[in-house]
């Protein structure tokens, strides 16, 4: 059963139906926890939904049954950029609406 639902969130995530794939890849590690096909593709789905710790957590959990998957490694690495840029970039925001503000 967990081979199922992690080939159908693969076909899923080509399709561009993230919450599907999420929710497959969800069904299939209820099966198997240690699915790495499923970790990864749920990580993958959470990761084009933005759910950025989220994905970072199944991609960790994938690196935990495979150390060297390159694959794997490379989406920590995005995911990792991808999150310290939007810390940057809310620090910026943070510091405009401050700067907006002391003018008024």
């Amino acid at each position: 059963m967990a081979t199922l639902h992690a080939n159908r969130a693969i076909t899923y995530i080509k399709l561009g139906e993230y919450l599907k794939a999420e929710e497959d890849g969800t069904k299939a590690l209820q099966h198997d926890p240690r699915h790495l096909k499923a970790l990864i593709r749920r990580g993958r789905a959470k990761h084009k939904l933005n759910k950025l710790k989220e994905a970072l957590k199944d991609f960790e959990e994938a690196e935990k049954i495979e150390k060297e998957n390159k694959e794997v490694l490379e989406e920590i690495a995005v995911i990792k950029r991808k999150m310290k840029n939007t810390k940057t970039e809310q620090k910026e925001k943070m510091v405009k609406v401050t700067i907006w503000e002391i003018k008024w």
